[in-house]
C-alpha cells in the first residue's frame, strides 16, 4: 500500500494546503454550519480527520489564502454504497468559504492536491458531484477530469462522475 513518507505542505502561486489540525476547529466548526453541523459535531468530524492521517497518511487539507484558512479539500476512501465507484478509489472535494466563492482557489487548490497524489502513487482519483451544482461540475473540467456515467449516492440522489485520466493503484 503506497503511503507518503511525510505529511505535505504545499503550495501554489496563491495558496498554501496542510493537513487539517485539531486547531482548526473554530473556522472549520464555522465552515461546516452550513451543512447543519454543530460545534460538538464538526469537531467529532475534525478529530475523525487528524485520525485519518495518521492511519492512512493522507486526509483533509487546509486551503490557506495568505494567512486566511479558505476552505478545505477533504480526500477519503470513497466507500461503500456508491453506485458507479468503487469502494478503494480516492474521492476528492473542494469546499470554500462561501465570501472566497468564484475566486478560483477551489480548482487551484485540487489540481495541487492531485498533482500530489499523483506523485506519491495514491489512487484512483474519483469526484463525484450532485447533480445541479455547476460550480463543482467547473471545477471538474478545470482539472482535467473524464466525466464518466452518472452513478448513485448513498442515499439514492444522482451523481456526476468524474475520474482522473490516468488510473492510479493504492
Amino acid at each position: 500500500m503506497a503511503r507518503p513518507r511525510s505529511e505535505p505542505c504545499l503550495r501554489t502561486e496563491r495558496l498554501e494546503l496542510r493537513p487539517i489540525r485539531a486547531d482548526d476547529l473554530p473556522w472549520y466548526a464555522e465552515l461546516r454550519a452550513r451543512d447543519g453541523f454543530d460545534v460538538a459535531a464538526a469537531e467529532a468530524r475534525l478529530r475523525a480527520a487528524v485520525a485519518h492521517w495518521h492511519e492512512h497518511g493522507f486526509g483533509k487539507l487546509v486551503i490557506f489564502l495568505g494567512r486566511e484558512p479558505a476552505g478545505l479539500i477533504p480526500l477519503n476512501h470513497a466507500g461503500e454504497g456508491l453506485v458507479g465507484i468503487e469502494p478503494d478509489e480516492i474521492d476528492v472535494g473542494w469546499y470554500a468559504r462561501p465570501h472566497l466563492w468564484g475566486s478560483g482557489i477551489a480548482p487551484e487548490a485540487a489540481r495541487a492536491v492531485v498533482e500530489w497524489l499523483d506523485s506519491v502513487g495514491i489512487g484512483p482519483v474519483v469526484v463525484y458531484i450532485r447533480r445541479g451544482n455547476r460550480a463543482s461540475t467547473r471545477v471538474a473540467e478545470k482539472l482535467g477530469l473524464e466525466r464518466q456515467p452518472d452513478g448513485l449516492a448513498q442515499d439514492g440522489d444522482a451523481i456526476e462522475i468524474w475520474r482522473s485520466v490516468r488510473r492510479l493503484v493504492w
